[in-house]
């Protein structure tokens, strides 16, 4: 009876093991093979990126859950995963990026990529086939997107949980009114959808006449000089056609020629999760994309040495109440929202 009663436990237990040291070998073991593919030895020789995802006086500091600092908080923290600041890092993951730097333009880069891939021989069958690229509201296309997302039952690095955007019940609501899209209120914290349109006369999304269905996505956001895809989707159905390599190819040309929106200056690099995750399939994408793995020099205002985070936390409350790290608080909002990080010491 004892040992029944402690089977659950026991379970819990193995699962945290696995956690803690499971993914590590496994993360291990890919970034030596995945480095071998890129006839790199070890990561000691990698280019580093400066990042920079701080925010400034002119965001929106307003809240917690602000989309400035949701974003900035958000990056800090995937970022510091790639860091490496301890003697055993064992455990770290590899940023992958492309170094927009690298690149004077988008020929540039059509260039380099022809050595490697295919890319552009397949954008080219999507835009026979008709298909187009043009950027989007998410809202006028829930229907498409949630039909993109249920078409494959298993994505190469999974589904991103959206507590804040694509919850399940706006992925089920239907569109009454056409929105429009609208410059961000913040130039270096903002979120960008693009898609991969098929032509559908009198196309219907909810109440909302697109005449075009929407056959795969990209979701970027941007915190400080850096891009990431947060999602890069297609349907299953088209994924054959060409879509993938057609809205990246696309992508980077928004990006690389010229911008002219001050929201779209600055950039430095667009990233695409790290080495370690996700599946051989995808890897090989993002290596003929030639996203390349990087290390992290992350920039922006130092803590103090005598930084107490429980102490933070008592003295700013609502801080506590968001559940934020607390450091990464100071080093992004508090020090600019000039916070109390330890008690003021009166002289007698």
């Amino acid at each position: 009876m004892q040992l029944i009663l402690n089977l659950p436990n026991f379970y819990h237990q193995s699962i945290q093991r696995f956690k803690r040291y499971g993914w590590q070998l496994l993360y291990k073991d890919r970034r030596q093979k995945r480095l071998a593919q890129l006839n790199l030895v070890s990561r000691d020789a990698l280019e580093i990126a400066q990042i920079s995802c701080a925010l400034n006086t002119d965001c929106d500091l307003s809240s917690p859950t602000s989309l400035c600092v949701r974003s900035s908080l958000s990056y800090e923290h995937f970022f510091l995963q790639s860091a490496q600041r301890k003697k055993n890092t064992e455990h770290y993951v590899t940023l992958m990026a492309i170094n927009l730097k690298q690149y004077s333009d988008y020929a540039t880069y059509l260039k380099a990529i022809r050595k490697y891939s295919f890319f552009e021989r397949k954008s080219k069958k999507a835009l026979k086939l008709g298909f187009v690229f043009a950027p989007l509201h998410y809202e006028n296309y829930l229907p498409d997107i949630q039909a993109i997302r249920e078409s494959l039952k298993w994505r190469a690095a999974g589904l991103p949980k959206d507590p804040y955007v694509l919850t399940p019940d706006v992925l089920q609501s239907q569109p009454s009114l056409s929105r429009e899209i609208k410059l961000p209120h913040c130039d270096i914290h903002w979120e960008k959808w693009f898609g991969i349109f098929q032509s559908q006369p009198n196309y219907r999304q909810g109440q909302v006449i697109t005449h075009q269905k929407l056959l795969a996505y990209a979701r970027i956001r941007r915190a400080g000089n850096t891009i990431k895809y947060a999602e890069l989707i297609g349907h299953f159905e088209y994924l054959n056609s060409g879509v993938m390599a057609l809205l990246h190819l696309e992508i980077m040309r928004y990006f690389l020629e010229s911008p002219t929106a001050p929201a779209d200056h600055g950039i430095e690099y667009l990233t695409y999760n790290n080495l370690e995750r996700g599946a051989d399939g995808l890897f090989f994408w993002k290596r003929k994309a030639l996203f390349r793995p990087h290390k992290i020099e992350l920039l922006g205002h130092q803590l103090p040495t005598d930084f107490d985070p429980k102490q933070y936390l008592d003295l700013n409350p609502d801080v506590a109440h968001a559940k934020i790290d607390p450091a990464e608080h100071y080093r992004q909002i508090g020090h600019l929202e000039q916070r109390l990080y330890k008690p003021l010491i009166t002289k007698q």
